[in-house]
This record gives C-alpha cells, sequence and structure tokens, in this order.
C-alpha cells in the first residue's frame, strides 16, 4: 500500500529536516570550538538561536517559501483563468454555497436575468423563481440532486423586469475529498429564440397538414362542383320557362361563388401554383375584404373609399391578396380593446410625381394603384417603427403573432416593383401606404361573352374518370356538343378501351388523380401505343405537382363549358386554334 503525502505534510518534513540538521551542525561547531565553554547558558541558547536562523534561511527559502510561492502564483493564475472563463462562456453560470446561497454569477447572468452580480451574490435564487413551477417540481428536482449530484430540465424564470422566459437549467454538485457537498454550480441557457424557432415550425407543420387536407377537400369539392355546373348547363339547354332558367342560372352563380371560394382556401396552402397576370386591384380589394370580414367581430367597422376605376397591376393575385391580409389582421389586432373600431381602406390611382415618397420608391410606371389601409388603434411607438419590417419583430402580446406578417408583405410588394410606408402615432393609429405599378391607367378585362364550341364532325372522345358523376356529366355534356363517346371510370379500363377503338378515339380526356393507376400513368400506356395521340387532362387540385406537366393542357373542375370545348377544338383542329 503506497502513501502520498500532500504538499503540507512534504513542506513539513522538510521543515523539520532542515531545522534538525542546522541543529545538528550548531553543535558540532560549539564542540569544535571553545564557544561552547567561554558562554553562559543564556548567551549560548541566543547563539544557537541566531545560527539556527543564518543556517537553516536559505534552505527554507529554496525548499519551502520559494515553492509555495510558485504553487500560490499557479494557483492564483489558475482561478484567474478559470473565473474568466467563467465571465466568457456562452450561457449564464451561477455558482451558490453548499446553503444554496449565490457566491458568484458570471457576465452573461447579468445580460440574460438583468440583475448585476452585486444584487443577487448574497441571495437565494429563488428570487429568479416565476411562479410557473409547483412546489413539487422544485422538490422533484432536489431529490434527483441528492441521488445523482446533479439535475437537468426545462423550466420558466423570470428576469429582472418582471419578464418570464425559458431556460435550460444544469446543476451539478461540487464535492470536497471527503464527499461532502462544499457549493452547487448552475449552467443556465435562455432558449427563448430556440421556442420561438420550435413554435414556427410547428406552425409551419401545421400549415402543411392543413394544406394536404384542404388539397384533397378541394379535389372533392370542385368534383362536386362540376357535376354541379355540367347539369346546369344541360338543364339550362332544356329549359323553355324563363323563371325555371333564372333559378338555373342562380344555381350556376352559387356554384361558380364556391369555386372561388375553394381557391381562396388553396391560396393558403402549398396546394396552389402561383402565377402572375393583369388582374384589376378593385377585384383584390373587394375579394380581400370579403375574407377578412367574415371572422370578425360586429362593433368593427371595414369601409372602403375610393377609385371605382379598373387599375390594372401584373401581380401573383394570391401573394398579393395574402399581403394584404397580413396587413388587415395587424390592423385588427391594433384596435382591439378600442372603444373606436374602425378600419378604412383607400385604393386610388397616384402619379409617381405627386408622391411624397418618390425618392425612396422602385417603381417602374408613371402610375401606381396605392392602397391605403388605416385603422384607429393604439398605433406603434416611435422607437419601434423602424424595426417594423425585420422578421420576427413584433409589439404584440407573447404567443400572439410571429413578427412575420409585414416582413412578408414588404418582401411580396417590393418583388412586385412597389413600395411600402408605415406611419403611426403612439394611441393615435396606424397607416400602412403600398403601391403596385399600373399595367395601364384604365384598361377593361373583360372577356367576350362565347358559345360553346361545337363538333362538326363528330368526334370520337375516350373520358377517363374514377368519379361516376363527374364521368356522366362529362359524358352528357360533350354528346351535347355532338361528339361520340366513350366511358372509362379507371385507368385500366381506359387502356383497354382505347385498345379496342385506338383507330376511332380523336382525343383522351383523363382525370389526373385516380386509384392504382393514375392520369399520366395511364396516358404514358396510351402514347406508347400512338405517340401523337392528343391528351387533354382534367384536375380537381390546383397544386404544384402540375407545374411538371407543362406540355400537357390541364382544365382545373368545376370547368366553364365554353372554355373546355373551345380547348377541345384547339386540340383536334389546331390549323383552326383560338386564343
Amino acid at each position: 500500500m503506497s502513501f502520498k503525502f500532500n504538499a503540507t505534510w512534504r513542506y513539513s518534513l522538510i521543515l523539520v529536516a532542515v531545522i534538525v540538521a542546522a541543529e545538528f551542525l550548531i553543535m558540532i561547531l560549539f564542540h569544535s570550538t571553545s564557544l561552547g565553554f567561554e558562554l553562559t547558558k543564556e548567551a549560548e541558547a541566543i547563539a544557537d538561536a541566531i545560527l539556527l536562523i543564518i543556517i537553516s534561511a536559505l534552505p527554507i527559502y529554496f525548499w519551502i517559501i520559494k515553492p509555495i510561492i510558485k504553487a500560490t502564483k499557479r494557483n492564483q493564475d489558475k482561478l484567474l483563468n478559470l473565473i474568466s472563463a467563467l465571465d466568457g462562456a456562452a450561457g449564464a453560470v451561477l455558482i451558490t454555497d453548499k446553503d444554496g446561497i449565490i457566491t458568484y454569477v458570471n457576465d452573461v447572468f447579468t445580460e440574460v436575468t438583468g440583475y448585476t452580480s452585486e444584487e443577487v451574490i448574497g441571495q437565494s435564487p429563488r428570487i429568479l423563481q416565476s411562479g410557473k413551477q409547483s412546489h413539487e417540481f422544485y422538490q422533484m428536482m432536489w431529490r434527483s440532486i441528492d441521488r445523482t449530484d446533479e439535475w437537468s430540465g426545462q423550466l420558466y424564470n423570470k428576469r429582472k423586469d418582471g419578464h418570464i422566459y425559458p431556460e435550460l437549467l444544469h446543476i451539478k454538485a461540487i464535492k470536497d475529498q471527503h464527499g461532502n457537498i462544499k457549493s452547487y454550480i448552475g449552467n443556465i441557457t435562455d432558449i427563448t429564440e430556440q421556442k420561438r424557432q420550435e413554435k414556427l415550425m410547428l406552425q409551419a407543420q401545421k400549415m402543411e397538414t392543413i394544406g394536404g387536407l384542404v388539397g384533397g377537400v378541394a379535389h372533392n369539392f370542385n368534383n362536386i362542383l362540376a357535376v354541379i355546373t355540367g347539369n346546369t348547363y344541360l338543364a339550362r339547354m332544356n329549359a323553355t320557362d324563363p323563371k325555371l332558367d333564372a333559378f338555373l342560372q342562380s344555381i350556376n352563380s352559387a356554384a361558380t361563388g364556391a369555386e372561388g371560394m375553394v381557391k381562396q382556401l388553396l391560396s393558403f396552402t402549398q396546394e396552389n401554383f402561383h402565377k402572375k397576370q393583369e388582374i384589376k386591384m378593385l377585384h383584390i380589394l373587394q375579394d380581400v375584404m370579403k375574407v377578412v370580414q367574415v371572422g370578425i367581430a360586429k362593433d368593427i367597422q371595414v369601409t372602403y373609399h375610393g377609385s371605382e376605376e379598373e387599375l390594372v397591376v401584373y401581380c401573383d393575385e394570391i401573394e398579393i391578396k395574402q399581403a394584404l391580409i397580413n396587413i388587415f389582421n395587424n390592423a385588427l389586432d391594433a384596435i382591439e380593446g378600442c372603444q373606436d373600431k374602425r378600419v378604412n381602406v383607400l385604393l386610388k390611382l397616384m402619379s409617381c410625381d405627386a408622391c411624397p415618397h418618390a425618392k425612396s420608391c422602385s417603381a417602374y410606371s408613371s402610375y401606381v394603384a396605392q392602397v391605403i389601409i388605416e385603422d384607429s388603434g393604439c398605433g406603434i411607438k416611435e422607437a419601434n417603427l423602424e424595426n417594423i419590417f425585420d422578421p420576427f419583430f413584433t409589439t404584440k402580446e407573447v404567443n400572439k403573432g410571429t413578427g412575420l406578417g409585414l416582413s412578408m408583405a414588404k418582401g411580396t410588394v417590393e418583388s412586385h416593383g412597389g413600395c411600402i410606408h408605415v406611419s403611426s402615432t403612439a394611441g393615435h393609429g396606424t397607416k400602412v401606404e403600398f403601391c403596385l405599378p399600373l399595367t395601364h391607367a384604365h384598361i377593361s378585362l373583360k372577356k367576350p361573352k362565347t358559345s360553346p364550341a361545337k363538333s362538326k364532325e363528330h368526334e370520337t372522345i375516350l373520358i377517363i374518370d374514377d368519379e361516376p358523376a363527374v364521368l356522366n356529366t362529362l359524358q352528357q355534356i360533350l354528346l351535347s356538343l355532338g361528339y361520340d363517346v366513350i366511358a372509362a371510370e379507371s385507368g385500366e379500363e381506359g387502356i383497354k378501351q382505347f385498345l379496342e377503338h385506338s383507330d376511332t378515339i380523336a382525343l383522351v380526356i383523363s382525370d389526373v388523380v385516380m386509384p392504382e393507376m393514375d392520369g399520366p400513368t395511364t396516358v404514358a400506356q396510351i402514347q406508347k401505343e400512338k405517340p401523337k395521340q392528343p391528351v387533354m387532362f382534367i384536375t380537381g387540385y390546383d397544386n404544384k405537382q402540375l407545374a411538371s406537366m407543362d406540355e400537357s393542357i390541364i382544365v382545373q373542375k368545376p370547368f366553364k363549358i365554353a372554355e373546355l370545348s373551345q380547348q377541345i377544338q384547339n386540340l383536334l383542329h389546331p390549323e383552326n386554334r383560338t386564343s
């Protein structure tokens, strides 16, 4: 068994050895000279002490004092390095004694909690408690520390200003050589941003799930609408009573309105394939106001003033609608709790030369459609205005809003060549102004009404759709237009029918999404047999997956009979193609 002396024992033995050796040398000196006989006992004792000091001074200095000084300096340097490391640590560090009284905090701790080291040293960590954890929670935490000497987990603590924040805490018990607890060290990580990102990710996952659900519902609903509009068309063909025709027209208008609602739902999911087109700004505003007014309280007044002119912009309709809804939502949140609850909307034609924001505007048109949305809410503090478009910046309560609405609106408007500005006074409401460049100051986008194009040669069309009601309705419509029709309720049956009648089939119309064998797969098999076979796809979906089918003719359900008939004629007789 080996025994290792610690520093105290080592230096004690060296000191004893030096003194004994020095005393031995003095004894030899006294015996080898006449000093021991000439001096009195008192003088001899004094001489012995002086000689002992003189002889042992250097050995004691070099072998004891100097090593102790070096060891002390090393320990001081180590302690300073440790303190510097703790102060420079990425996370907050808190050290308490065995009784739980704070003895040290680093710089990050003061940044996270708002307390200075002078304010917390000598205090209990209980000053950070938020009240969100129960007494039983802390009992469980300390039982874990007693058993395993450590604990880690998430909890909510309170800053000096009263703000509650989430943190990740790890507590470790520090013991001496005898196994007794000397202190506790706590590592604190503020996870506010992590929680925010988790919330956004969860929201994104929820939206993705909702998007898939809405896409499926829209597909089925569009099939129903296709049956309604198709049979309404067929009924109106045979209606002789004007009152009956008016009723049927009312049904058709309602179905058309329902179609718009489905598109509006799809616009907020990933099931939509956006594209830019010329569209009237007034129509976009009217659609958005209808959507906004559905879910607001009756005591909120939303009014529109301004131009009834056909101010036409070239835009992605869905993106602009989403930007407008984001702005509306901010306005509605701002007036919550106010007595006067108003949101005023203004649309006007604006000359860029007369615009007060012309210098900071990137509009490439001489005239713009300017939209102003002004609320009577609480307003925005001047100090916050410069950050209002920053991603994740929000003045709303915790867990209310993501801070992305205005940021996304700004990105959308600027990507369309426009400009957006916010002005506000705390307590007096907020005004958001944005403009989009016009394609023309005045333009009419009304398309002339067209009648369904009928077949003159009685061509044969193969229809493939797994929905019997849609299949039957489309069959009846095509028969009314003068076509011969072969119907198939699946991809496999469609291929079989094509192989039997390939010489007579002029066009294949197939649904895109079908069980077992989908439309593109079915058509691929058909075109292996007849590579130049004209094909048209119909679908109740309106999603990005259709982007990969750019070379195909795709008609959305519910289809308009005139447009469908014209598409068919364009495929069968491209030499007579009309736009």
